[in-house]
């Protein structure tokens, strides 16, 4: 009777032992299908993105080669790409650089030098405002 008793027991404990390990492979085979079918779906929007551009480009081809001749078609399209991305450059440039150089501006004045404190009193207000200012940061 004993032995019969006991046996139950032996496979809950052995449910309990096994079942964390199991649960922890489930949650990495759950993390990895997750993750596969995260990247499942950015390759269809992509290849979506790329269908759209070529389609754009044809029905464009299409539409001009009623208004200009065959040998025209290719330089014509080329020089209005070339257009587009010297415009592109022209204003796009000068924000990022003044973006990066606001960025490293705000970067520079959260940064002021530390001086070590001549005062137990002097320390302990500077160790309050850099608590403060974690603080405000962590609102954020």
């Amino acid at each position: 009777n004993d032995a019969n008793s006991s046996r139950p027991q032996t496979l809950s404990l052995w449910s309990k032992i096994i079942e964390p390990a199991g649960q922890r492979k489930h949650d990495k085979q759950m993390i990895s299908r997750q993750r596969l079918l995260l990247w499942t779906a950015c390759a269809l929007v992509v290849l979506l993105v790329i269908g759209a551009l070529v389609q754009v480009v044809r029905n464009l081809l299409w539409d001009l080669s009623y208004l200009l001749p065959p040998w025209l078609l290719g330089p014509v399209l080329l020089l209005t790409a070339g257009l587009i991305i010297l415009m592109i450059y022209q204003v796009g440039w000068p924000w990022w650089k003044a973006f990066k150089r606001q960025n490293l501006e705000t970067a520079q004045n959260n940064q002021r030098p530390l001086s070590p404190p001549s005062s137990r009193h002097q320390a302990a207000k500077q160790s309050l405002e850099n608590i403060d200012r974690l603080l405000e940061r962590l609102k954020d």
